[in-house]
């Protein structure tokens, strides 16, 4: 069973990777997919690929 279907951009996200999804005005669906890592070090990543839109 899956979560999400396989039109979904985040179908591709597996094992330990992370992914972030948003809905915006201006870019439509946007989609940060990060490798493997611990929390803290992923949750500053997005937010500084957020902060440099």
């Amino acid at each position: 069973m899956h979560l999400v279907s396989e039109n979904d951009s985040l179908y591709f996200v597996n094992s330990k990777n992370k992914a972030v999804k948003y809905k915006t005005d201006t870019l439509c669906d946007l989609t940060i997919i990060g490798s493997k890592s611990r929390s803290i070090p992923a949750a500053a990543s997005i937010l500084g690929n957020i902060i440099n839109m």
